[in-house]
């Protein structure tokens, strides 16, 4: 799989302003260049919403190339989603987005252990020592809102660190992450809705063709 970072690195500049975080600061350990290269073309291709429109005391989301977890929390109470989102291969890009409520349960669970976990206090991978990007693999995106503080951290590939303490801290706590919110119905749920019979993840090249829907629509075609 290509690079999620470098095809987003190639897109046209976009309309997303550092004017927006007037009421925010950034954290030093961001990756503020890959924030702003990022941010605005995927929220406004899938009609996500903005982490400086939340108006939570605290939200953290977990970005992959077809899924966002949102875990927030205000005064006491806590919530969160997982949405999946996939783009229609051909010309028309029709886009299909999807959000499930987590039971409040799962995001407690989520957020206490995110907060407590050392993957939280870790830099983006641009201020770690010995941290090598490539081209095809997966990248792992945490955006952070802490009151009116803004964190955003982009990791390449953890599993291809060699010999970095960080590396195994990310993929301990991603594995964690799976574990404790138990997403998989989610996923099939999505799955079994997505009304493409072939659709591809954003910032990928390649589609990905649902062979039982692809018969479906032959067979009835047939009738």
């Amino acid at each position: 799989m290509r690079n999620l970072i470098v095809i987003l690195l190639l897109a046209p500049t976009l309309a997303f302003s550092q004017g927006n975080f007037d009421n925010y600061s950034i954290t030093d350990d961001s990756d503020t260049t890959f924030y702003f290269q990022f941010m605005d073309e995927i929220i406004s291709t899938f009609e996500l919403t903005s982490i400086l429109d939340k108006q939570d005391d605290f939200v953290f989301r977990n970005w992959g190339p077809s899924s966002l977890l949102e875990i927030t929390r205000t005064d006491n109470n806590v919530a969160g989603t997982i949405s999946y989102f996939v783009m229609e291969s051909g010309k028309k890009k029709r886009v299909f987005v999807k959000t499930y409520k987590l039971p409040k349960q799962t995001s407690e669970k989520l957020h206490d252990y995110v907060i407590g976990s050392e993957a939280y206090q870790l830099p983006s991978s641009n201020s770690i020592e010995n941290w090598v990007n490539g081209f095809d693999g997966i990248t792992f995106i945490y955006e952070t809102k802490n009151r009116n503080e803004i964190s955003f951290k982009q990791y390449w590939t953890p599993s291809a660190q060699e010999g970095i303490p960080e590396a195994l801290t990310l993929i301990e706590f991603n594995d964690r992450i799976e574990e404790l919110g138990e997403f998989g119905q989610f996923a099939s749920d999505f799955a079994r809705e997505n009304p493409f019979d072939s659709y591809m993840y954003y910032g990928t090249s390649y589609s990905i063709i649902d062979l039982n829907k692809k018969g479906k629509k032959r067979k009835k075609n047939e009738r």
